[in-house]
């Protein structure tokens, strides 16, 4: 009488920078840096990695018995959308670059983090503002002389 063993497992090794919410066929496996390894039946997995200030990254994976597969994910932060609001006819700049003239047409986007707002008008003194943007957040900036 044969009796068959069961197919070992597939390891699949997992990285992201920065952090990412791990899914496997939609459900959560944790959070990387916590989470390296994955020990799961051979077949074909859809990986989902997941940060709230980043793009998601996807990927479709095929592991047979026994495999060890690593995936070294790196994702993209978002952009913030900065919406400034100056007086009409000011020159406007983000971190020194010139970005404009108010009112804009639209948002400027930036990346997450501190940034410096200016607007400039002939003869009048520069209106400046240290700005703290979340990637993938709106943010109002109003630039007057009122302070």
């Amino acid at each position: 009488m044969e009796t068959t063993l069961p197919a070992r497992p597939a390891m699949l090794k997992v990285t992201a920078r920065p952090w990412a919410e791990v899914f496997v066929n939609g459900e959560s496996h944790g959070y990387t840096p916590r989470v390296r390894e994955l020990s799961l039946p051979a077949g074909t997995y859809r990986l989902r990695f997941v940060n709230p200030l980043c793009d998601e990254v996807e990927q479709e994976v095929t592991l047979a018995p026994g495999e060890t597969m690593t995936r070294d994910v790196v994702l993209s932060p978002r952009k913030a959308e900065v919406h400034i609001h100056a007086p009409v006819g000011a020159r406007l700049f983000v971190d020194g670059r010139e970005v404009g003239v108010a009112p804009l047409s639209g948002p400027v986007m930036v990346e997450h983090g501190r940034h410096t707002v200016t607007a400039r008008r002939v003869g009048e003194p520069a209106l400046v503002r240290e700005v703290d943007v979340v990637a993938g957040r709106r943010l109002e900036v109003a630039l007057d002389v009122t302070p």
